[in-house]
Order: structure tokens, then C-alpha cells, then sequence
């Protein structure tokens, strides 16, 4: 096979990300590095490569994941600390690789059993990250010598089957990405060469990842073999990586379809999905969620956001980011404790938010969590052929390059409280070229100045506003973006009816912190939409992202009731304050 490069249409700023300089996102990403990443002890996580281990042991997806996030905070930061903690990680891994190439810490026989090659897929991702930061060929080398080990074993007569495995089968296949980007790396054939064993080992079987998927809107989950939801995620990852290598389109059009089946069926309000780690029957149809059903995954819904933003990349397509935002604002900064200490495994939409992994669980919730905020800066502002590209609204900073020169950016706005933005562009030489500025799907009207002047009739290209013009440096652009109110209303559990009520990108819910039981508060809906008063005042040190007042009634007298972002709710006193997302309607 002759293999065709397709480059992707935008791109991370990887090596330079965008710098949250304030608002909610520049703490939550600040709290995640200083307290979080950390707090980690690397001592124990050099450990867990001397050791070898009888099964159900997945710490090296930890390493892999910690490797990768000090990298991230490195670029972020420019503290030499974060590389040399992912340095120490990488050289207890290479200085403890088992003479064959095996990095999956099991017992000899034990070496397809579990984790094991789960736990070697992040080994690998977190070898792969360090070399493409450093050039440490060393840690190219023992990524590769894993891989061989690995498809040798899988392409031996009578070794293990590559779909012999948990989760209905398709938890070794993780392992796909990886194996493109050595690929992509080292120019291997063999590694491509695998990777299409694996494809073609699930359309033998019941899985099914590129012939199942069909492009109806209807299309059931279940219509492709596995319901294991980040294992699926991160599998369609890898077919996109397929995609750019090969250029063959079957592989990109079974990733759009699986995404838009998904997000149709599966994604409920807070941007996320799964009941016990799998997509369900019932998917995002309005139910009372608690968390001793174990609702949505944290680990889902990171992967949820990696898919969405890698199809960002390659299509350009803003629909992408608007769920990649949703899920950041919503489920992501609702999982993370208000100290940055951890991330919940799951959450509910009724109940008490739970800010931790508890202890004897796996740690992959908070490890995902961890290294998606990590990564946040690289996704706020991209870059394109012609020009720089906001993705997200929030304070930040970047130096984007366009052509011969480099243009910086400083985006400020209090988004999502208000739609007031304002962008500074200043490039180190006049030139000229497109900003793009996304278009959000929930927005029906953004307002656009340049220098103060009004734009009228700006073109749009897949969900961005595109402004074209020759730049010179202190130009302004100023947007403001109408954030409506909206309400949806449905039966719950086919009992009582209830509204969902979202601003903007943000689900709101009830508090109890605020005087708002659960089971006895009642909102007073009017079609679909309700006056909202913005509360900017607090009545202690907690600030929710947004506070209203809105009509209702608490055991049915009629009193203000307040709503918060979904993010916020319940998270001051977790375990005791209580909170609902689809709330009941008070009898007209």
C-alpha cells in the first residue's frame, strides 16, 4: 500500500499554547497543575516498572498519562521541573523493559492477561510523547521494541487474538493509535501493516468499527459490536489516525458517523454519556440520574472532547468544538474538585457531587481529567494555513504564525457570564490574513466591530465568522455573542414533568446551598424560556460561574429560586449539598 499523508485542516498550537491569563478556565488549569499534577509523588511512579504483577494492575496508564500531562504543563509553564519529572518516569520504564521489549509489569504467561496491553498502549504514548518533545531516540527505541513485541505475538500462529479481550473484546485494540503514530514517526511499514490487521480482525467479527457505523441520523449505538464507551473513543481515535495516514475515506466517514451517533443518542446535558462506563440503551433520554447508577464516565468524557477536537482539527468543522466546550464547562469542571485536588469517576444529574476517586478504585478518572486540563492552552486558539483560529472564548494569550510572521493574540471577556469579547491582534509585521472566529451553534446573532466599526454580512465557513483583512498591530475586534436562554421540557421516568434549563453552553441546576431542596423546589416555566436575574453578588467566599433568579416555588410557596451552572452546583460541600439539573415545573 502506498500510503497518502492528509494533513488536518487546523492545528494544536503544541509547542506554544495559548496562556489562560485569568476567569474560571485559567484557575481550573492552574489549580489542576499546581495542586494536582504536583502533588504526584514520581518516586511511586518510577516504582511501578520494577515490580512485575499477577493482573488487574494498570498503574503504567498512570505513568503514561502523568509522562504526557508534565510535558504539556511544560510547554504551558517553561519550568524545566515538569520535563524532568516526565524524564524520571521514562527512565525507570527503559532502565526496567524486559529484554523481549514486554512493558506491561504482569508475571511471565500473564503478558495478554488483563491490562496488559492497555498498560502497554500508554507506556508507549507516554515513550512517543517524550521523544517527540526531547528527541530522546532512547525512548523511540523502547517504544518500538514494545510494539514489536506486541504484533509479533498477536501475528504468531496460534499466539493471542488480538479481539480476545475485555470489554466485549476491544480493549487490546486501543493499542491502534499508537502503533500510527510510530508509524507516522519511524515510517515503519510493519506498524501501518498492524494496525490494518487490527481493523480487519473487527470486520471479521461481531465489532464491526468501519462497516457498522451508517451515515442515518437514527443510527443506534448498538449498531456497532462494543457499547464500552472511552475503549470505543479512543479506538475511533485511532481510525482517524488510519484516515490521515492512508487517506482512505471509509475510515473518516465511520469516525463522523460514530461521533454524530453518539452525540445524537448518547450525550446528555452536562456533555457526557454512559451509564457504568457504557453507552445504554436509554442513552440521553431525560432520566434522574444518581450516581449510584454511576453516570458518566469522567474517562468518557475526556475521551468524548480528544475525539471531538482531533475531528475539529481535521475538518475545520465547528460543531466539534461546540461539544468539546460543552463537556469542558459542564461535566469536565463539574468533576473537578474546587481545589484542583482530583476528579470524580462519575456524576449525576440529582444527587451530591462526589470530587474524588475513591481509593480503591482505578485512578484513570483522574489521571484523563488531569491531562485534559493540562492540554487545555493547545485547543483555546489554533492554527490554520491562513490564519488564526478561536476556538474557545476565555482570557487568554497566544502567538499564532501566519506565513513568514507571527501574530499575537490577546482575547479577554468574563464568557460564559456574559458574550462580551475582545480580541487585540498585534503582528510583528502589517500582513494579511483570515481570523477565524467560532460561530456556536446555541448562538443566534454575534455582533462583530473592527476598530470600532461595525461588520455586516461577514462570510462563515463551517460555523466560524471568517474577518479577511490587512492586520496591523493594535487592531481590535469585538464580539458580542447573544447567549439565550432555553428550556426543554420533558416527563422524568414518565412522572412529573421537569426543564432543562441551559444558558448558553451552560446546563443550570439547582443548589440546596442556596435554599433549594431537591425534591421540594419547583420552577415556573413559560414555553420555552424563563426570565433569568443575574446574582453577582455572593453570599460567601464561593463563586458559582453564574448565579440567577428566576419564578418558582419551594414546597409550593412561591420564592425566588437560584440556579447555578451545572459546573459549580454541589461542589462547595460536596457529600452534603444537593443538586438537580432537570428540574420540576410548578403547576401553571
Amino acid at each position: 500500500m502506498v500510503a497518502v499523508s492528509v494533513n488536518p485542516t487546523f492545528s494544536p498550537l503544541m509547542s506554544a499554547p495559548a496562556h489562560f491569563t485569568r476567569g474560571v478556565l485559567a484557575e481550573r488549569v492552574r489549580m489542576n497543575r499546581e495542586v494536582l499534577l504536583r502533588g504526584i509523588d514520581v518516586a511511586v511512579l518510577q516504582r511501578v516498572y520494577a515490580e512485575t504483577h499477577d493482573g488487574w494492575f494498570a498503574e503504567p496508564e498512570f505513568c503514561g498519562q502523568y509522562i504526557d500531562a508534565a510535558l504539556a504543563a511544560y510547554r504551558a509553564t517553561g519550568e524545566a521541573e515538569w520535563r524532568s519529572r516526565a524524564g524520571a518516569v521514562v527512565e525507570a520504564i527503559i532502565t526496567h523493559q524486559r529484554a523481549d521489549g514486554y512493558l506491561g509489569t504482569y508475571h511471565s504467561g500473564l503478558e495478554f492477561d488483563s491490562f496488559s496491553v492497555w498498560n502497554q498502549q500508554f507506556t508507549m504514548m507516554g515513550l512517543l510523547t517524550y521523544f517527540e518533545h526531547t528527541g530522546d531516540a532512547r525512548a523511540l527505541q523502547a517504544a518500538e521494541r514494545c510494539a514489536d513485541f506486541v504484533r509479533m505475538r498477536f501475528l504468531a500462529p496460534g499466539g493471542p487474538d488480538v479481539i480476545d479481550a475485555m470489554n466485549s473484546g476491544i480493549q487490546h485494540s486501543s493499542i491502534l493509535l499508537e502503533y500510527l503514530r510510530l508509524y507516522h514517526l519511524t515510517g515503519r511499514q510493519e506498524f501501518l501493516d498492524f494496525a490494518l490487521f487490527i481493523v480487519g480482525r473487527w470486520e471479521a467479527s461481531s465489532l464491526r468499527l468501519i462497516s457498522g457505523p451508517n451515515r442515518s441520523p437514527g443510527m443506534a449505538v448498538d449498531a456497532v459490536g462494543c457499547q464500552k464507551g472511552v475503549e470505543m473513543l479512543i479506538c475511533y481515535r485511532g481510525i482517524l489516525a488510519l484516515y490521515q495516514a492512508t487517506g482512505d475515506m471509509q475510515y473518516l466517514q465511520a469516525v463522523q458517523a460514530y461521533w454524530q451517533c453518539v452525540r445524537n443518542t448518547q450525550i446528555g446535558p452536562t456533555g457526557n454519556g454512559t451509564i457504568a462506563e457504557r453507552w445504554w440503551y436509554q442513552g440521553n433520554t431525560p432520566i434522574a440520574l444518581t450516581n449510584d447508577l454511576h453516570p458518566n464516565e469522567n474517562c468518557v468524557a475526556v475521551s468524548w472532547m480528544q475525539l471531538s477536537a482531533a475531528l475539529l482539527a481535521q475538518s475545520g468543522e465547528s460543531c466539534y468544538a461546540d461539544e468539546f466546550e460543552k463537556t469542558l464547562y459542564n461535566h469536565l469542571l463539574g468533576a473537578q474538585a474546587a481545589d484542583g485536588s482530583d476528579f470524580s469517576y462519575y456524576q449525576g444529574l440529582i444527587g451530591c457531587k462526589v470530587h474524588r476517586t475513591p481509593e480503591s478504585w482505578y485512578s484513570c478518572c483522574r489521571y484523563r481529567g488531569l491531562k485534559m486540563l493540562a492540554h487545555l492552552g493547545e485547543w483555546a486558539i489554533l492554527h490554520s494555513a491562513d490564519g488564526p483560529v478561536i476556538a474557545l472564548f476565555a482570557d487568554v494569550t497566544a502567538r499564532v504564525p501566519v506565513g513568514e510572521t507571527m501574530v499575537a493574540l490577546c482575547q479577554e471577556t468574563d464568557y460564559p457570564r456574559s458574550g462580551q469579547v475582545r480580541i487585540t491582534v498585534r503582528p510583528d509585521q502589517n500582513t494579511a490574513f483570515t481570523l477565524r472566529v467560532r460561530k456556536p451553534a446555541y448562538c443566534p446573532h454575534i455582533a462583530v466591530t473592527v476598530n470600532g466599526q461595525p461588520l455586516a454580512d461577514l462570510p462563515e465557513a463551517h460555523g466560524f465568522l471568517c474577518i479577511t483583512r490587512a492586520w496591523t498591530a493594535g487592531d481590535v475586534v469585538e464580539l458580542d455573542l447573544t447567549l439565550p436562554v432555553t428550556v426543554r421540557q420533558a416527563r422524568i421516568d414518565d412522572d412529573y414533568q421537569s426543564a432543562l434549563i441551559m444558558y448558553g453552553p451552560l446546563a443550570l441546576a439547582i443548589d440546596s446551598r442556596y435554599g433549594t431542596p431537591v425534591g421540594a423546589t419547583q420552577v415556573a416555566v413559560a414555553g420555552n424560556t424563563l426570565p433569568l436575574e443575574a446574582q453577582n453578588s455572593s453570599p460567601d467566599t464561593w463563586t458559582p460561574i453564574v448565579r440567577f433568579h428566576t419564578p418558582g416555588t419551594v414546597s409550593g410557596v412561591p420564592t425566588p429560586i437560584t440556579l447555578v451552572d451545572y459546573a459549580s452546583a454541589g461542589s462547595q460541600q460536596p457529600g452534603y449539598d444537593k443538586l438537580q439539573v432537570w428540574i420540576p415545573v410548578a403547576p401553571k
